[in-house]
């Protein structure tokens, strides 16, 4: 339960004007501890910026730019088999080398979003419209400085990146409020991945190239009715989308523990898309004790298909570990339900879900442990 922690934390706003707030923060996270039988490393640095541009005039114009840099560094160290400590965090009679020591995974990731907010009328229609672009990149680079032949073990490296446009669109007339919304999901991954021989996927043994790219339009739409001052039920349609991470595409080698159980890569991977409804209720509540207090309580129900679901599986033959799409579509559904009550000195925030999916349980590992979410 050793762990020697150092972390910081910086944040600075800045009122450019009575138009503009700039928002700078930084954190720093550098930890040696002990887990998954190994002495450890996790370094971590975290930089953030957000701009906002809000003009008193000009109801077009609701600007939010939000930029982010994120580098994380772990390293394993040796394992706790007493010997002779030689390493740069090995607590004395610590320090054999194990079969993952030396192992070092780096992940830089950055990234930003735009968006716009317009306001006007037509007629006699409120318009609301949110417009704008997000664009993510992830670098992970693995390597065992110990045993570079062993790369960097069952972690792969490789690229990706992930990008929308997206707009949402509301409508309000009279009770009645019509949300329109579309993105547009994009995402890429560059790597590399070996293949050992007898995987699950017949890939002929050796190492292979992926350059994977896929892309798809996915609309939402939510009609509310202010139905009573304190009530105002809605109902939701919308389809979401999510890519294959680097990790479940090009998985690989074998389990650190040295035993039977092998990690193959899946390049065929196919993107989650999800498709469903919600319907829920909206309760706000002004003054309902004191004239000060404030009450805000939601119920939703969901009803979710998700397909081409991505999951651990093994192979009954080879024994091999990978993530594969799971054949069929899986129904996930529950309720949500919240409520915040506030009296203007203190407040109290109780929630609950519940779900469930029609997928049978599968097999834990790779660290999944379920089919939910």
């Amino acid at each position: 339960t050793h762990q020697d922690l150092v972390s910081g934390l910086f944040k600075m706003n800045v009122k450019l004007s009575s138009e503009q707030m700039l928002r700078l923060g930084a954190q720093t996270y550098d930890n040696d501890f002990f887990a998954n039988s190994y002495f450890q490393n996790v370094a971590r640095d975290t930089y953030t910026l957000n701009y906002a541009y809000k003009p008193h005039d000009n109801p077009l114009m609701d600007l939010a730019l939000n930029a982010y840099a994120n580098r994380v560094r772990m390293e394993y160290f040796h394992d706790a088999t007493p010997t002779t400590a030689t390493g740069p965090f090995e607590p004395p009679g610590t320090s054999p080398l194990g079969s993952a020591a030396g192992r070092i995974a780096n992940d830089d990731g950055r990234g930003f979003d735009l968006t716009n907010t317009s306001r006007f009328a037509l007629g006699g229609v409120r318009v609301t419209a949110t417009y704008g672009y997000e664009h993510f990149f992830d670098d992970v680079d693995t390597s065992n400085r110990l045993r570079p032949a062993a790369g960097g073990g069952v972690n792969p490296s490789g690229e990706a990146t992930i990008a929308g446009a997206f707009s949402q669109t509301t409508f309000s007339y009279g009770i009645f409020d019509l949300i329109a919304g579309l993105r547009y999901d994009t995402y890429r991954l560059d790597g590399s991945f070996t293949a050992q021989p007898g995987n699950p996927l017949g890939l002929p043994p050796g190492t292979f190239k992926l350059d994977q790219s896929e892309g798809r339009f996915n609309p939402k739409l939510t009609l509310a009715m202010q139905a009573l001052p304190w009530l105002q039920p809605f109902v939701s349609y919308s389809e979401a989308f999510r890519a294959p991470t680097i990790n479940e595409t090009m998985l690989g080698g074998s389990h650190p523990s040295g035993g039977a159980a092998g990690f193959a890569p899946n390049p065929f991977l196919e993107p989650e898309i999800q498709k469903g409804w919600e319907l829920g209720a909206n309760i706000p509540k002004d003054r309902l004790f004191t004239p000060a207090d404030a009450f805000r309580f939601q119920a939703i129900y969901f009803d979710m298909d998700v397909e081409n679901y991505v999951a651990a599986c093994t192979d009954p033959v080879t024994r091999f570990n990978f993530f594969c799409n799971r054949s069929g579509t899986a129904d996930v559904r529950g309720e949500e339900v919240q409520g915040i009550y506030d009296t203007g000195g203190a407040f109290l925030r109780i929630a609950y879900t519940h779900a469930k999916t029609s997928l049978p349980a599968q097999q834990d590992g790779l660290g999944a442990h379920s089919f939910l979410p």
